[in-house]
């Protein structure tokens, strides 16, 4: 997996957010080994917009299923959980296209206009 560190660096994390995300990209990759394909940030803290009450968003891509692998990120996961409130999506790379076309839909949804059974909190 091509991690950037210098690009985390850009990005003007709180140096608690970024070390835990220095962490949690180190324990992936030990874990998962060559089964890693990508570790991506996303949401508030890729856009700059972090506050103290957000999660911080990763999408955690793997090449196959292995749970012993998988069973090695456990720790990481729940400190990470614990000290940046990181929120973790792990899916394998034969999802990649699924889930993409799934957030256009709920994007779509998100600009479409309000239907009964939802409720538009803001636009």
């Amino acid at each position: 997996m091509g991690f950037r560190r210098e690009s985390l660096d850009e990005l003007e994390l709180p140096s608690a957010v970024a070390d835990g995300l220095r962490e949690f990209v180190t324990a992936a990759q030990s874990a998962l080994g060559p089964d890693l394909v990508s570790l991506v940030l996303f949401g508030s803290a890729a856009e700059g917009r972090l506050r103290a009450s957000s999660d911080v968003n990763v999408i955690v891509v793997s090449s196959l299923f292995d749970p012993a692998r998988l069973d090695a990120l456990r720790q990481p996961l729940r400190l990470a959980r614990a000290t940046i409130r990181l929120s973790a999506m792990l899916i394998l790379q034969s999802e990649v296209a699924s889930a993409a076309e799934d957030a256009a839909d709920v994007a779509a949804d998100a600009r479409a206009k309000p239907r009964p059974g939802r409720t538009q909190l803001a636009r």
